[in-house]
């Protein structure tokens, strides 16, 4: 499970996730942010906590880890060995790979959908695809109790796996629908 807020949400509702052990979170940074309050730091991420099941063991939890595509290239690079490293290996020089795939990052940089959001929470379709990928298997599903515009929906359909999307306002419902729709099967 997959929830999205900030940590005073978890902090202030902690009692509400008896029955579930947090595996890790994730940063979502935005290009803007919100400053509600003008004497706090201005609010530019989001986190998004990947809870389990209490009764569950990782290793039965299903889990596919994401690698980033940034750091394919490898090189390998000569460097001086400083001085303060006497009889490692060799006294002038070591060697360090760079590159090379490697797990995400806690912390993802991704645009908000300011300007041209459908719902005033709207997530970044390339966010959630990070995370229902990491935590659905293909043919899986998706439970969104709290679906506004459909993202989760969306991106489901797109990897496809089956979306359970729950959304009170019926204006929000019709736009996801027609957003969901409009990707081809």
């Amino acid at each position: 499970m997959w929830v999205f807020g900030s940590t005073r949400l978890f902090m202030e509702t902690a009692s509400e996730f008896s029955g579930w052990k947090m595996s890790h979170d994730v940063v979502w940074e935005k290009h803007n942010g919100a400053g509600f309050f003008n004497d706090r730091f201005r609010t530019v991420h989001e986190i998004a906590v990947h809870f389990y099941r209490d009764d569950a063991k990782w290793s039965d939890v299903f889990k596919n880890p994401q690698y980033s595509n940034d750091a394919t290239k490898r090189t390998v690079r000569r460097k001086q060995t400083p001085a303060h490293w006497v009889g490692a290996r060799n006294a002038s020089s070591y060697e360090s790979h760079d590159g090379g795939p490697r797990l995400m990052r806690s912390v993802i940089y991704e645009r908000s959908e300011h300007g041209k959001a459908l719902h005033p929470t709207q997530k970044p379709v390339d966010f959630v695809d990070l995370l229902v990928r990491y935590a659905c298997p293909e043919n899986g599903v998706v439970l969104d109790p709290f679906a506004g515009a459909g993202t989760t929906g969306l991106v489901a359909k797109n990897l496809n796996r089956h979306a359970v999307l729950i959304e009170l306002n019926p204006d929000y419902v019709e736009m996801a629908k027609k957003r969901i729709d409009a990707v081809p099967k």
